[in-house]
């Protein structure tokens, strides 16, 4: 079983990128049961703050606080508009997400999510991904990051940052193969709506073969 938690960031992130997120990794996961297979994903949200209204105030999330996730297996940072006060509002998150990608865990960020990643100074010396529109101010803050926005996706050392698009593939066929391909053969695109399809730019799932050593100590 692996464990999945979708940071929840104050500020305004996106709706779409956390829920999107939820609701294709908990649907890939019951198709995968409708197989006869045992779950693979545990998935949560959580966050520094207690709750977040997003979309005008019409929606509110209450994540999980983060001393509740001792350990995770996979992070993922969701796409989040850029302001001045966005890294300062996200401190304590910035700080937990380094601490448990030293601990092994593995991060993924979505779209301008990048940001807050960046801010951990994990991806210090590595190539990384954004949307285009923050270019020039991720450029400004992170000058020791690579920045390649022609890169639909980037995988370094357990880190991986997208700058738009969709993919689904196998956890470790990256790593392994540096190609990427389905979870499964039956687990294909088609099993998902146009909304998840549209909404998700990356999903990195545990669903075949065996098991990814998790990482230990720091980096």
């Amino acid at each position: 079983m692996k464990h999945v938690t979708i940071v929840v960031p104050a500020g305004n992130a996106n709706l779409s990128s956390i829920t999107g997120t939820f609701e294709i990794l908990t649907t890939a996961d019951a198709y995968w049961r409708r197989q006869g297979h045992p779950s693979r994903l545990q998935v949560c949200m959580a966050g520094a703050v207690p709750e977040v209204q997003l979309d005008a105030g019409f929606v509110t999330l209450k994540p999980l606080p983060l001393r509740e996730i001792a350990q995770t297996d996979l992070l993922i940072i969701p796409s989040a508009s850029y302001h001045a006060t966005m890294l300062q509002e996200n401190e304590e998150l910035v700080r937990w997400i380094k601490a448990q990608y030293k601990g092994g865990a593995e991060v993924a960020s979505m779209c301008t999510g990048a940001f807050l990643l960046a801010a951990t100074g994990l991806l210090d010396g590595k190539t990384c991904s954004t949307h285009w529109n923050t270019a020039h101010e991720f450029r400004q803050l992170f000058p020791n990051v690579n920045l390649q926005l022609d890169k639909l996706i980037t995988s370094e050392r357990g880190i991986y940052t997208n700058g738009g698009g969709l993919l689904l593939f196998k956890f470790g066929a990256v790593s392994s193969r540096k190609t990427l391909r389905p979870a499964n053969g039956d687990l294909l695109l088609e099993n998902f709506s146009d909304r998840h399809r549209a909404q998700l730019p990356v999903a990195l799932l545990y669903f075949s073969g065996a098991e990814k050593p998790r990482r230990r100590g720091s980096r």
